[in-house]
């Protein structure tokens, strides 16, 4: 597992992720932490307005007031500036957040036709397995009627007995009884 640390840009706030599926939280942790900070900074720029409103209504002509007046114009450019930055921010979080929601959800997809590809073979495997566990049956059972028909003394001996007739056939049987056990292992 892989263990992702980082602390969020504004709120100092660490976190901590185990694996890739946990990055679209997290992203959308930063894009509540970004939507907390404009308003926060939205709140602080319409405060700085009214601020502003206020001294020039108290404002005469006084030179000490209008240095503060220009003061306040400049705080607030710089706030609207910042707000402008938080802004794009949190445009760029979110389109992170979709872009790791798409990717997460294209490899379900992928994930969820391996698996069915997967069941599909494992399925074939058992029929194949099946199918040989009956020629082997068909087989033995074959060898078994042929030794009682000897033993009982029911027709000649053929040209092999069947002791060698059941060695022979017991080697291929083994091989197809292993390659199946392996097919079905492989899947």
């Amino acid at each position: 597992m892989e263990t992702t640390s980082r602390s969020g840009e504004y709120g100092g706030e660490g976190w901590t992720c185990m694996s890739r599926v946990c990055q679209p939280r997290l992203k959308a942790n930063e894009v509540h932490l970004l939507s907390d900070t404009l308003a926060r900074e939205q709140k602080k720029s319409q405060e700085l307005q009214c601020a502003l409103e206020a001294e020039k209504a108290k404002s005469g002509h006084d030179e000490e007031q209008a240095k503060e007046l220009k003061a306040l114009r400049s705080t607030l450019e710089d706030q609207k500036q910042r707000n402008i930055h938080l802004d794009e921010l949190l445009g760029q979080q979110r389109q992170l957040l979709s872009d790791f929601q798409q990717q997460i959800e294209s490899q379900r997809m992928l994930y969820n036709v391996q698996l069915a590809e997967e069941q599909d073979r494992n399925l074939e495997l058992q029929v194949l397995l099946e199918s040989e566990k009956v020629k082997i049956q068909e087989m033995k059972d074959t060898l078994d009627k042929e030794r009682e028909l000897h033993s009982n003394g029911g027709q000649p001996q053929p040209a092999f007995p069947p002791e060698e007739i059941l060695q022979e056939l017991q080697g291929p049987l083994e091989e197809k009884q292993k390659h199946i056990m392996e097919l079905v292992n492989e899947s």
